[in-house]
């Protein structure tokens, strides 16, 4: 019994994960990563390829809705706020603009980490 749970274990470690699975120097990120890049190699870099290359789609898609929804609020209030015949509150406004700013600087890191590691990837692979 013994024998067959180490043989599950060590397949399933050694299949490469479908998500993201490198830290901040893109370096394989824990145990199961370590050994899925040591037994399968070339199949978990190009896995780690396909999963960055999912994320960075996926933060732009994001990059660009949160822009479009930022501005449509903005629409929306301004209209409301014609309607009512009053102003915004400034500070509303400043404090919307400030948490934008924030998800954008974070979307930002995120993708510039994602390209240097897709860099590192592909070095990897060769």
């Amino acid at each position: 019994m013994a024998v067959i749970t180490a043989a599950a274990l060590l397949v399933w470690a050694a299949v490469p994960p479908d998500t993201i699975a490198i830290g901040p120097g893109c370096a394989p990120k824990g145990t199961r990563a370590h050994i899925s890049a040591m037994i399968s190699g070339d199949h978990f870099w190009q896995a780690q390829a396909d999963a960055i290359a999912e994320e960075q789609q996926r933060l732009i898609v994001q990059q660009n809705k949160g822009d479009a929804d930022f501005n449509t609020i903005n629409n929306i209030e301004a209209k409301m706020d014609r309607l009512s015949a009053r102003e915004a509150s400034g500070r509303d406004e400043e404090q919307r603009e400030a948490f934008h700013e924030q998800r954008q600087k974070e979307r930002l890191g995120r993708l510039t980490w994602l390209a240097k590691c897709a860099d590192a990837v592909q070095d990897n692979m060769k």
